[in-house]
């Protein structure tokens, strides 16, 4: 039994089917029907579970890069059966740009890292419908433990509605924000790291296009202040490990060459097993509010050290009637000035008044003594 039908098997079941030498739905040579359990009868099962399951599969050869599609592919495209040849960039054709480079990536991952990689895909048929697809790419070693095929299988999904927010399959009202808003929504879809999604916005905050972006997924590292572009990793890692805030703040240079303040909240997407599925984000400029909050802060430390310098006199002050001297808190009687020098910043300098001056240096001014 050819191994790609390894995952169909597990759904139904099957026994090592005895050795025959017929095909198809003929008796065997001794005339007797084909036992149930025989190998074609599996293999008929399989047929009917692929199209009650709209599921078509093909096999793609590393080394030489030819393919062998199933029938039900051409059906699930929306043309004849074995309609022709169908090379795997014609196939990439029934998907939009986006998700055809998402595809032809993940069949890469897939052969690289020795990895299943799975993807859903929006498609135009032939027969002018769309179609939502699920795409499972399984590598298949030889004995040395090198990729030498892909089994894929393709699912149409079109009839069940998605689990999770994409930016693929947006209801109106949240498109109709991520659309509008100032603020930039993006999802990311894992392991592979490209945007599935990202507002126009993030031209506005960025100074770069929206293509930009799916073109160049790590691009938000080459425009980090790089003072930051350490601290944005570390925080990066703990993200994908769901062990950090769903907030932070970091500075960008934007194309203008003025540096502009984000603030981002991310969100992990998982599955039923706990696998990461996505990142899911608003990404905000506050450029503006840290402008104001570092004005705030600049004078709160103004007035801080105005504060400081401040000293003042409160309260009652018992004062001779005659000499005017004043008693402190210990007690003890001093005269006004020295006691107002020592609890305020205020400094006396002496003089003489004119009577004072007419009182004591007579001779120096033609001013009376005042009466006592």
């Amino acid at each position: 039994m050819d191994e790609k039908w390894n995952f169909l098997i597990k759904e139904i079941g099957t026994l090592d089917p005895p050795p025959h030498s017929h095909s198809g739905n003929f008796p065997a040579a001794d005339g007797n029907p084909c036992p149930r359990t025989s190998g074609c009868d599996v293999r008929r099962r399989l047929e009917t579970t692929q199209e009650l399951a709209r599921i078509g599969d093909w096999d793609y050869e590393v080394a030489t890069g030819k393919i062998r599609w199933s029938h039900h592919i051409f059906l699930l495209l929306g043309r004849a059966p074995f309609s022709g040849h169908l090379t795997f960039e014609e196939f990439l054709f029934n998907y939009t740009s986006h998700d055809a480079e998402r595809l032809k990536k993940a069949l890469d991952s897939a052969i690289r890292e020795n990895q299943r990689r799975e993807i859903e895909a929006e498609a135009k048929l032939m027969n002018g419908r769309n179609a939502r697809h699920r795409l499972i790419l399984v590598p298949i070693t030889d004995h040395n433990g090198v990729v030498t095929r892909v089994n894929g299988y393709l699912q149409d999904i079109s009839h069940i509605p998605s689990k999770h927010q994409s930016a693929t399959a947006l209801n109106h009202g949240v498109r109709f924000v991520a659309v509008n808003t100032s603020d930039v929504v993006f999802r990311v879809s894992l392991p592979d790291g490209v945007f599935d999604f990202i507002s126009a916005a993030i031209q506005d905050v960025t100074g770069h296009a929206p293509l930009e972006w799916y073109r160049n997924p790590l691009l938000i590292r080459r425009i980090l202040h790089p003072g930051w572009r350490g601290k944005f990793d570390r925080e990066f890692k703990k993200v994908l490990r769901g062990k950090t805030e769903d907030c932070h703040l970091f500075p960008i240079l934007h194309t203008s060459g003025a540096t502009r303040w984000i603030q981002l909240r991310t969100t992990l997407l998982r599955d039923s097993h706990g696998m990461l599925l996505a990142i899911e984000g608003i990404a905000s400029d506050i450029t503006e509010r840290k402008r104001q909050e570092g004005e705030r802060k600049r004078l709160i430390r103004q007035l801080r050290k105005a504060l400081s310098e401040v000293k003042t006199l409160s309260g009652l002050l018992p004062i001779c009637s005659h000499c005017k001297k004043v008693r402190d808190d210990k007690g003890y009687w001093q005269q006004i000035d020295s006691f107002i020098t020592e609890h305020s910043d205020l400094f006396f300098s002496h003089g003489l008044c004119p009577d004072c001056l007419a009182r004591h240096y007579p001779e120096y001014t033609s001013r009376r003594e005042p009466p006592r």
